[in-house]
């Protein structure tokens, strides 16, 4: 489970002044008003905040509210929650030096969300890629140590 606020305030000259009544959502790129996540104000204190229950529901979203359109528009930020997923990704955007010093591990991003098409060849080279699938018949299992083991290993 998962809870994301953010805080909308004007800078005046006596400090902050906080922007109460506000319509705050979160959108997947390329998702309707309509069916973003609504994060619930705290008051009248501009603080607005949701809850993320299942992990499914984790990943890059763009922050969407409707100061300027009564209908919602971007804000012109974005937020990541839990793991990042495949939407966060631009294609050609993971170079091997982001393999390397450990930038990109399995605990930051989401299962099955790096393809090909996010890699940038020039500098990492897919044929240089080199598994090992354990089965029943090879290898130790998971970590429960059941049988047949299930386990894969992806190393560079």
């Amino acid at each position: 489970m998962y809870r994301y606020g953010i805080s909308y305030y004007t800078a005046e000259e006596d400090g902050r002044k906080p922007q109460s009544g506000l319509d705050v959502r979160l959108l997947r790129p390329g998702a309707d008003w309509q069916t973003g996540i609504s994060l619930i104000e705290t008051g009248k204190s501009g603080y607005y905040e949701c809850l993320i229950k299942e992990e499914k529901d984790c990943g890059f979203y763009e922050i969407w509210d409707n100061r300027n359109d009564p209908n919602g528009s971007f804000s012109g930020k974005y937020c990541t929650i839990g793991k990042l997923d495949a939407r966060g990704l631009q294609n050609r955007c993971i170079y091997g030096n982001h393999i390397e010093d450990g930038a990109l591990t399995s605990s930051k991003i989401a299962q099955h969300s790096i393809t090909a098409n996010h890699l940038d060849n020039s500098t990492f080279k897919l044929n240089k890629l080199q598994h090992e699938i354990q089965n029943e018949y090879r290898g130790v299992g998971d970590r429960t140590q059941s049988s047949p083991a299930i386990r894969l290993i992806i190393s560079l």
